[in-house]
């Protein structure tokens, strides 16, 4: 169990208000019982403190079992209740932490974990004014000419149609000229990249170069460190390292790109078409990605952190089909994992309880070889304190109760469909098919510069919205963070900022 004892009748300061964006709409009728939100009165300091009367063991777990049928006080949702599942039960924490800011040294111990030991690191070259060598580019010209007819892009863009195919290809070989006569001719010089210098810069240097920028208004742009990391024959992966500290929002955050575009795209094309259009990956090749996500993420030095398998992304490309391996990471608190949650889409968000730092998670795309795609790692963080290292919390059938009560008080506009030009009766089932047990991020009130990651449930399943009498629905969606309470006392941890 949840490391028993009586439910809590205080809530906990820092956790919030309900979290779907729509509570009940004026037709509905009125809840049964009211919202449970927070309330800063104190109640934190006290229950955060509460150790269980029990310890467990890192490896313990507890079956969860429950079936049941249940309706949303309007009547316009019907929750089905069919979670059958073990959950991880070691002794929870709740840890305060606060965010780490990305050094240059940092900057630069991320890239070396990215891109190995033996990498050479260029200054990115000016979105605007991209710079290149002959050698690079009678490289690119030299893997792009085969592409640069209709049935090239066609193999590279699949998906698209034949007048899309004959205009781009008119517009990569005028692109191939321009920069023939540009690099290649007698009588101009041969450019050389400069060595990344891993220093933070305004973002402004990274999009018009260093004496277009001067004299810029930069007060509001971000801090960046943008790398280019030689992959030979004209070939680049980019690291970019962007960091804000300001009174809107927060950002530290660190982003990795296996090549950089090239006109329309074609050169992040090309490696597509080169290491995704695969044999489906098999179990043994996702567990190498997941092994080598967490090598890279562990010589960071950023935290400890967890890679777990998310999903197989699947991706037709005309005949053929291309395979992403997306893998997340999230934080380790006192040998607990988060919970992956959806990552925020609004840090300016003036809600009482809304975060502006982004929530701490890494996301890796491997292809089936074990190239890595893409990478972004955002809001790493440090510890200030562990508050407790085993705090009390509610009983799996307590929080269970609590979740019920907490989705009947939603309706259906709730999730996710578009209903205000529906015309006739139609049903919403949501089927709450997962429980996971894990650590949550919350905000500390009236501060931005401290979260505390506490014991929390998350709840996950499937959503369909029908016509009467249709069998098919108009919108559904499958394995869905549903709602996340916190494991003390059942308050709600919203899924996203309002």
């Amino acid at each position: 169990m949840f490391h028993g004892g009586p439910e809590m009748k205080k809530s906990v300061r820092i956790l919030i208000v309900f979290l779907f964006t729509v509570l009940l709409s004026a037709c509905q009728a009125s809840p049964k019982k009211e919202v449970v939100a927070s309330r800063n009165d104190g109640s934190f300091d006290a229950n955060a403190v509460r150790s269980a009367e029990e310890s467990h063991a890192s490896d313990e777990t507890e079956a969860v079992s429950n079936f049941d049928t249940f309706l949303s006080t309007d009547g316009s949702v019907t929750f089905q209740m069919e979670v059958q599942n073990s959950i991880s039960t070691p002794n929870m924490p709740v840890v305060e932490v606060i965010p780490h800011t990305i050094s240059e040294k940092d900057a630069h111990n991320a890239a070396l974990a990215l891109c190995g030991s033996s990498a050479v690191f260029y200054e990115a070259e000016p979105t605007l004014n991209e710079m290149y060598s002959k050698s690079d580019v009678i490289a690119q010209i030299g893997r792009w000419s085969s592409f640069a007819s209709t049935e090239g892009m066609k193999y590279l863009f699949p998906n698209g149609d034949k007048d899309v195919w004959e205009s781009d290809a008119q517009t990569l070989r005028e692109g191939m000229a321009y920069l023939t006569e540009r690099y290649l001719n007698d009588n101009t010089f041969d450019y050389e990249h400069a060595p990344c210098q891993w220093i933070f810069k305004k973002s402004s240097y990274y999009v018009y170069g260093a004496e277009e920028a001067e004299g810029l208004d930069t007060s509001h742009e971000n801090d960046e460190i943008s790398a280019w990391v030689a992959n030979g024959d004209g070939r680049y992966a980019v690291v970019t390292v962007s960091r804000r500290n300001a009174d809107d929002y927060k950002l530290n955050n660190i982003y990795y790109n296996a090549t950089i575009s090239g006109p329309l795209m074609v050169e992040y094309a090309i490696l597509r078409s080169e290491k995704l259009r695969t044999e489906k990956p098999t179990e043994d090749q996702i567990a190498a990605a997941v092994d080598k996500a967490q090598a890279i993420i562990d010589q960071m030095n950023l935290g400890t952190w967890k890679v777990v398998f998310s999903n197989l992304g699947t991706y037709q490309a005309g005949d053929s089909m291309e395979y992403l391996i997306h893998l997340t990471a999230t934080p380790v608190f006192e040998g607990v994992s988060a919970i992956h949650c959806p990552q925020l889409n609004n840090l300016k968000s003036q809600a009482v309880f809304a975060s502006n730092y982004y929530l701490t998670e890494a996301v890796f795309d491997f292809s089936a070889d074990g190239t890595l795609m893409d990478f972004t790692l955002y809001s790493p963080v440090d510890v200030k304190q562990v508050v407790n290292k085993n705090v009390k919390t509610m009983t799996v059938d307590q929080i269970i109760g609590r979740a019920k009560e907490q989705l009947s008080l939603s309706d259906a506009y709730a999730y996710g469909a578009a209903l205000e030009n529906i015309d006739g009766e139609y049903s919403c089932t949501v089927n709450i098919s997962q429980v996971e047990y894990g650590l949550a991020r919350t905000k500390a009130p009236n501060t931005d510069e401290s979260y505390y990651y506490v014991p929390a449930v998350a709840f996950r399943g499937n959503i369909e919205y029908c016509m009467q009498n249709a069998a098919v629905p108009f919108y559904c969606q499958d394995d869905v963070p549903l709602l996340m309470l916190n494991a003390i006392d059942g308050t709600v941890i919203p899924l996203g900022n309002e």
